[in-house]
């Protein structure tokens, strides 16, 4: 809620006296029902575990667990009782109780008592067979490669002159790869190479 109060000021002047000014102040005490600290996402055998934690909660009701196999439409897939209102670090958990295969998206949204709800960041989990997957094709800072674990892993970035304008090479790659924030906006080629597959994706930077 917004609370309102008006003031009058009378500021002294020497050469023409006193003057008088009205003025209206308006405070915004409106509180975001959870501060969610973390949120992360793993995977095993085959299926997800989410756990997050919060480091202050006002009349918060519950966290819908939601999830997305294309990152744009999501799906309730469960609900987590909230502890109410609190200003310590309360940890939660939630167990996706469907197998996951391929890439596999979720975010949280805690609602609070009057309706009001805020949404966590989006947590990505890869679990397809030898597949070289690139999150977003048109990005503005950066987009990421998600792969199966390999001994070693080469991206070269090419633009539409044949030229290579950056290479990247890891080994023993962990499965996840970030890149383009040095890029000038323009359309690439993405050339990815790892121990299991090659694959090539056109991207397009827009910043």
């Amino acid at each position: 809620p917004a609370a309102t109060t008006a003031y009058t000021v009378t500021i002294p002047d020497l050469c023409t006296g006193s003057v008088v000014y009205n003025m209206t102040i308006t405070v915004d005490c409106s509180v975001l029902p959870v501060s969610i600290l973390n949120f992360d996402a793993s995977i095993t055998n085959n299926y997800a575990q989410l756990i997050w934690s919060t480091s202050q909660e006002t009349n918060t009701d519950y966290f819908t667990v939601m999830k997305s196999t294309d990152g744009i439409n999501y799906s309730a897939i469960g609900i987590v009782d909230a502890f109410g209102t609190s200003n310590s670090i309360k940890n939660y958990h939630f167990n996706d109780p469907t197998s996951i295969e391929g890439i596999v998206y979720y975010q949280l949204v805690a609602v609070d008592l009057n309706n009001e709800n805020t949404k966590s960041e989006i947590k990505l989990i890869n679990n397809a067979s030898l597949n070289i997957v690139l999150n977003k094709t048109v990005f503005e800072e950066e987009t990421t490669l998600l792969f199966s674990k390999s001994d070693w892993i080469r991206v070269r970035i090419v633009d539409m002159l044949g030229r290579i304008v950056m290479e990247i090479n890891e080994e023993n790659a962990s499965g996840e790869l970030s890149f383009g924030k040095s890029l000038v906006p323009a359309l690439y080629l993405v050339q990815v190479e790892t121990t299991f597959k090659s694959e090539t994706f056109k991207v397009l930077k827009t910043k």
